[in-house]
C-alpha cells in the first residue's frame, strides 16, 4: 500500500490527482492537467525542487467547496467540474466529480444540491492540501 495512501485510512474521502508543479510569475501552481491551483507562499521553499516534475496532490473531501458557498476564494484556486452524482447523507451531501482527468469527492452541506451532468465551480483549500513525491511517495507537505 502507498504510504500516502495508509496515512488517510480512516479519514473522510481523500483524493489524489498526479500532476506537476509549475512556476508563473514568481508564483507556484499545481497544474493537473485539465486545472491549475495556486499553491500558498509559504509551501513555495518545500515545492521549488519539485518544479517540471510529476507530484501528487491530496485534498480530503471536507476541504472542497462549491464557490456558490465561497464567494470570497480566489480565482487562482477555482476549478471547473462535472458534477456526476449527489448523494444526499443527512447533514451532508457528497459530490461526484469529474475534472476531465480525474475523478474526486467533495463533502460539502446539505443545502448545496447542484444538478447532475452540469459543471460548477469549486474552490480548493489550499492551506489543507498535501503534496507526495510521485517516485519515492514521501511527502513534501
Amino acid at each position: 500500500m502507498n504510504k500516502f495512501v495508509a496515512s488517510f485510512i480512516g479519514s473522510p474521502p481523500i483524493n489524489f490527482m498526479s500532476g506537476q508543479i509549475i512556476k508563473r510569475e514568481r508564483k507556484f501552481f499545481f497544474d493537473e492537467g485539465k486545472f491549475q491551483v495556486k499553491l500558498i507562499d509559504g509551501m513555495y521553499p518545500k515545492v521549488a525542487p519539485y518544479v517540471g516534475k510529476e507530484i501528487v496532490m491530496g485534498v480530503r473531501s471536507e476541504d472542497i467547496y462549491d464557490k456558490l458557498f465561497a464567494s470570497e476564494a480566489s480565482p487562482e484556486n477555482t476549478v471547473r467540474a462535472t458534477c456526476e452524482v449527489v448523494e444526499p447523507l443527512g447533514s451532508e451531501v457528497y459530490l461526484y466529480l469529474n475534472s476531465g482527468k480525474h475523478n474526486f469527492i467533495a463533502r460539502v452541506g446539505a443545502h448545496d444540491r447542484p444538478e447532475v451532468n452540469r459543471d460548477m465551480d469549486l474552490v480548493f483549500d489550499m492551506s489543507k492540501v498535501h503534496f507526495f513525491d510521485s517516485k519515492t511517495e514521501e511527502t513534501i507537505i
